[in-house]
């Protein structure tokens, strides 16, 4: 392994610590904020956990996390969500190296 287990842990800190908000999308329409609940370190892994609120309610198609308005990740989502319902939703990374051979 070339990069060292602590830089790798200091990375995924930094990016944690980039991300102000989040966004999501219902149905594909405009995206929408949501509240991010938690952060924090579990077994190595950073968890981010996002409320999307009880008011929101079809398909929810995409999820953005943003730091100062830009985009830092994305990813598409298909899951439906009522009226009155609260939906959870936890983010989990961590930076580490990939050994090709």
């Amino acid at each position: 392994m070339f990069w060292k287990e602590n830089i790798l842990n200091k990375l995924s800190s930094d990016v944690l610590n980039m991300i102000d908000s989040c966004k999501f999308q219902i149905n594909g329409s405009q995206w929408e904020y949501a509240e991010i609940n938690d952060t924090a370190e579990i077994d190595g892994k950073y968890v981010i956990t996002i409320k999307i609120p009880e008011s929101a309610a079809g398909t929810v198609t995409g999820i953005q996390l943003l730091s100062t308005d830009s985009v830092i990740g994305q990813r598409d989502e298909h899951i439906v969500k009522k009226y009155g319902q609260i939906l959870i939703l936890k983010l989990k990374f961590h930076v580490y190296e990939e050994v090709e051979s």
